[in-house]
């Protein structure tokens, strides 16, 4: 099935003259949206400090502007079960601060005020920009603009690569580098597990644009975004990443060959064609990975070391339960430790900035980490109830992926591969929630496009 034209053939939801068309609200939603990523993935490579009081400036007015706009559309206003959960989880995170600066007798409110810029809007600005969008309709002007805003850091990305691997590193002009840190690890100005993440975000997002976009030149240029977004991503040694994106790759190739196949050759037929596509992809996914080291190694004379060949090369490396600073297990144990030390922090948590904190304390200094799982970063931060509902909620968008699947709407599998890539790696990491990292962004606003597409097609049915 060609995707890009059933994309632009999908029928709108008709709407009556007298319908809430909140079209001001998302024009400002997506400026927001578009303004937030930028400014955060700039962030780490230039100071651009001053820009954060702007845009909280900015979510400020557009709150305001929302209160007002649904106050005064109060009647035509249908709130659905998954924006009372996310507005419930936002609710929830100013309770935790609450109840820390209560009891802590400090301004956690200030402590939060990154997280909770972030956090709100991810939650209630992504979603309801990506419902809104499936519904009517993504317009051409902004497509393009999300284009160039990817292929723009694909080229940045080549000319870092470019420089790395003549054994050299890019100066940033916040003072930091872009480097091959000591393990070996690529450095995009913080940790590789963060580069990692980001790195399966563009690559994902690039190797799949490749099967649905149909101009050629467009697939040209996405071929070569994923080709360099696939080496970033194989230098950051990030094995959660790496073992998400070999997911993704071989999902992608799977329903692609599928729905070529599926309508000259019989179901079975045409489901085993496409699993051995996607096994070779696999194969080809992890021997491009070994040769992305041996032409790094070789390019700035270091490829002798065997130490070094050792340790970067190989299946088993990718496996491996324990990471290069502690293991996951560890930290989640201390986690759970933490979780249950009080019915405070059962309940409302300590809020992402008391996170690392908590987790020295129950390990008695010993690890200064973050939980390396979404889910247990939630219920550290926010109490194990807001983990249960973000566990609803999510099960909630499943089930109607799910639901548009049986009924053949096929559109729907490239997102929900990146939606569930993007599960799969925070299982040992926690880039959805709270700190500002693309993965999150692109999760809640892929998973707003499914629920507006379940919508839209109960509505037209």
């Amino acid at each position: 099935m060609d995707m890009e034209k059933t994309l632009r053939t999908e029928p709108r939801e008709h709407e009556s003259a007298d319908s809430f068309k909140p079209r001001p609200l998302i024009i400002c939603g997506t400026a927001l949206s578009l303004f937030h990523v930028v400014l955060f993935q700039a962030l780490y490579f230039v100071d651009l400090n001053v820009l954060r009081t702007v845009e909280l400036l900015f979510f400020i007015v557009f709150f305001v502007y929302a209160v007002i706009y649904g106050f005064k559309h109060r009647k035509q206003l249908s709130f659905k079960a998954e924006y009372v959960i996310l507005a419930a989880l936002t609710a929830w995170f100013f309770v935790s601060c609450a109840v820390m600066t209560y009891t802590r007798r400090e301004n956690w409110f200030e402590l939060n005020k990154e997280y909770l810029v972030d956090a709100t809007i991810t939650l209630l600005v992504f979603f309801p920009v990506g419902r809104y969008y499936a519904r009517a309709g993504c317009p051409k002007a902004l497509k393009n603009v999300v284009h160039v805003l990817i292929l723009l850091r694909t080229v940045f990305i080549a000319y870092a690569l470019f420089i790395i691997f003549r054994g050299g590193a890019v100066d940033l002009p916040n003072g930091g580098q872009i480097k091959m840190d000591e393990d070996f690890e690529l450095q995009l100005n913080y940790n590789s597990n963060t580069a990692g993440a980001w790195q399966l975000v563009f690559f994902l997002c690039c190797f799949i644009m490749i099967f649905v976009i149909r101009h050629p030149a467009m697939k040209a240029a996405y071929s070569i975004a994923a080709a360099v977004n696939y080496t970033a991503l194989a230098l950051s040694n990030s094995r959660t990443a790496y073992i998400a994106a070999l997911f993704g790759l071989a999902s992608t190739v799977f329903v692609w060959v599928y729905q070529k196949k599926t309508a000259v050759l019989p179901k079975k037929k045409a489901v085993f064609i496409a699993a051995v596509f996607a096994i070779l992809s696999c194969a080809v996914f992890l021997l491009l990975r070994d040769q992305v080291f041996y032409l790094y190694h070789a390019s700035v004379g270091r490829f002798t070391s065997p130490v070094i060949a050792d340790d970067s090369l190989g299946i088993k490396r990718i496996l491996t339960a324990e990471s290069g600073f502690t293991g996951r297990t560890t930290i989640w144990k201390h986690a759970l430790n933490g979780i249950f030390s009080s019915l405070q922090v059962f309940l409302t948590g300590v809020t992402p900035a008391g996170v690392v904190g908590l987790i020295m304390r129950m390990s008695g200094g010993k690890v200064n980490y973050y939980t390396h799982n979404q889910l247990l970063e939630i219920a550290v931060s926010l109490g194990v109830p807001a983990m249960c509902v973000c566990v609803i909620w999510i099960l909630h968008v499943l089930r109607q992926a799910l639901n548009l699947i049986r009924n053949n709407y096929t559109q729907i599998l490239y997102p929900l591969i990146i939606v569930l890539s993007l599960l799969l790696a925070n299982m040992t990491e926690a880039t959805l929630l709270f700190y500002f990292n693309v993965a999150g962004h692109v999760f809640f606003l892929l998973c707003g496009w499914i629920c507006g597409k379940a919508y839209g097609k109960k509505t037209r049915s």
